[in-house]
């Protein structure tokens, strides 16, 4: 069986947890409130403690909940090591004085200010129609771009189109993992879809756990020199492979690598079954055919057979060979595809057609 241990450890994955807000206007950062958020971050903390990762805020930057949970996330200090929050600002279609109007203090208009000078983007919607669809769609944009909505919500209908209600049950539809913050307080009412996106973190911690498998640096060479001689053959500047051997090329070696490793060890475990089973067969034929007479060994056969068949098996489920092995191939193929489709002029920006690697069930 192929060791884990011969060589220096790659790169891990980097996380990146997008979190959409929606809420009402009329709330205040109280204590309560706070440490609600604070409660969901070091839940997120907890569960990426071998992971690299960072959060990315993504708000229209209203009064009152969207700016609370954004400055509590860009403030957030985590207990481990973490890139720095970023703030990603979706607004709607107006001109910014009329935007600005919203807002009821000068003071209000200035915090906003201040927090759209930190943003690390800032797209403004296209125009679809009224005032409340376009606010509407805007709470649409801010779902369908994170994977986790913080709802600060009093859980009453919405008075208006496009309120938080609206935006809460648009996230329910499209299977958008949410938390919903009551800010009158009560602990947190409610929750949807984040067993599901917690699992694929810890699964992503999980592959940032295991060691690098032996044969990776002789992969991540192959790769290279295959890419390089590919680029000599056909004309291309040598130069264009260069900037997939930091990060991609090694990511895939080791994705790679790990896939053949877990393959194997399931496919193994598979035969070992097989080959018990048989024998087991075996064994009680011969025992009927040729010891009819000690029947009482039968019983002993069937439970060693029995206790090796269980050892096998729950070994390979507690080690989770099966999933590993399909969730780093799935990884893997994604990764060998990144070089090819940016030589070719694919969108990889964020936005295109990159996506952050996922591990575990689809939403």
């Amino acid at each position: 069986m192929k060791q884990m241990v011969t060589e220096p450890p790659q790169k891990p994955l980097l996380a990146e947890i997008r979190i959409g807000i929606t809420g009402h206007r009329n709330v205040s950062a109280s204590p309560e409130l706070l440490r609600e958020i604070h409660a969901i971050l070091a839940e997120i903390d907890g569960i990426l403690e071998d992971t690299p990762y960072r959060y990315r805020v993504i708000s229209p930057l209203a009064e009152g909940a969207d700016r609370i949970v954004a400055k509590a996330v860009l403030e957030w200090k985590a207990g481990n090591p973490v890139l720095s929050p970023a703030l990603d600002v979706l607004l709607p279609p107006f001109e910014k004085e009329d935007y600005l109007r919203d807002f009821g203090t000068q003071s209000s208009r200035d915090e906003f200010e201040g927090l759209l000078e930190k943003a690390a983007s800032t797209v403004v919607l296209p125009a679809h129609g009224t005032r409340e669809e376009e606010y509407e769609a805007v709470g649409h944009a801010v779902v369908d771009r994170c994977d986790l909505l913080i709802a600060v919500w009093d859980g009453k209908p919405a008075s208006g189109q496009g309120g938080t209600s609206d935006i809460v049950n648009y996230a329910r539809e499209t299977g958008r993992a949410y938390v919903h913050i009551n800010p009158a307080g009560g602990g947190v009412p409610g929750r949807s879809g984040t067993d599901v996106l917690f699992e694929s973190l810890h699964r992503l911690n999980i592959l940032n756990r295991e060691q690098t498998p032996a044969g990776t640096a002789g992969e991540i060479h192959w790769l290279s020199e295959t890419l390089r001689n590919g680029c000599k053959k056909y004309g291309l500047p040598v130069d264009l492979v260069a900037p997939f051997e930091e990060e991609i090329i090694p990511a895939f070696a080791r994705m790679d690598q790990l896939a053949i490793l877990y393959q194997k060890r399931h496919l193994n475990a598979g035969t070992v079954i097989a080959l018990l089973a048989t024998l087991a067969v075996a064994t009680v034929t011969v025992q009927v055919l040729f010891l009819p007479d000690h029947p009482e060994l039968l019983w002993l056969e069937f439970l060693e057979m029995a206790g090796i068949l269980g050892g096998i098996v729950f070994v390979s489920r507690r080690g989770e060979w099966h999933r590993k092995w399909i969730d780093y191939r799935i990884i893997a193929e994604q990764l060998r595809a990144y070089p090819f489709l940016a030589l070719a002029g694919m969108d990889l920006s964020e936005g295109g057609a990159k996506q952050t690697p996922r591990i575990g069930p689809e939403r």
